[in-house]
């Protein structure tokens, strides 16, 4: 498989043309705590991240904190923050498996989860439209990807589904 095969289907996704893709979001009539979809009461809102040149978002519902990681005590594959344990996930490696893993950026811990979601950047807090969200099907081999928003070079994480697959 070509090292780059995660990106390039990223980026075809963003650069789709092709209106006729699938529209599916799998969580909805679902509550949305723990999910990437926020209800209108949380206002569609999601923090941005950078990661390996693409934009990354990730519900506010979700979000606990964001530190530098000069500010924590790393072991393995956990960082430790204020008596809390996280389990580090390097998004750029979901992005491009053929990355090499790095410590250092900027984390957003996510408490209710107990992941630490390590990014080159954070960028700006923004209301992302419901309607401008192509979901992705539930038979995605990319469970973690939960959308994305091509007319601005999105990709929504699935948090719950990200999860899960670091979990079996």
């Amino acid at each position: 498989m070509n090292q780059n095969a995660e990106m390039e289907y990223i980026n075809s996704l963003l650069d789709s043309e092709d209106s006729s893709i699938p529209v599916f979001d799998r969580h909805q009539g679902e509550e949305s705590k723990g999910s990437t979809v926020v209800d209108n009461s949380q206002g569609n809102m999601y923090q941005l991240l950078s990661v390996s040149a693409f934009n990354v978002a990730i519900p506010v519902i979700e979000q606990m904190c964001i530190i530098n990681c000069e500010k924590s005590n790393f072991s393995d594959n956990d960082l430790f923050h204020e008596g809390n344990n996280y389990h580090i996930v390097d998004v750029s490696s979901l992005i491009n498996p053929s990355s090499l893993e790095s410590t250092t950026g900027q984390y957003v811990l996510l408490e209710k989860r107990g992941l630490a979601l390590l990014c080159d950047e954070i960028l700006e807090k923004r209301m992302i439209d419901r309607e401008t969200i192509c979901w992705r099907n539930e038979d995605s081999q990319r469970k973690w990807l939960a959308g994305t928003v091509k007319k601005d070079n999105i990709i929504l994480l699935d948090i719950r589904s990200l999860q899960d697959e670091l979990n079996t």
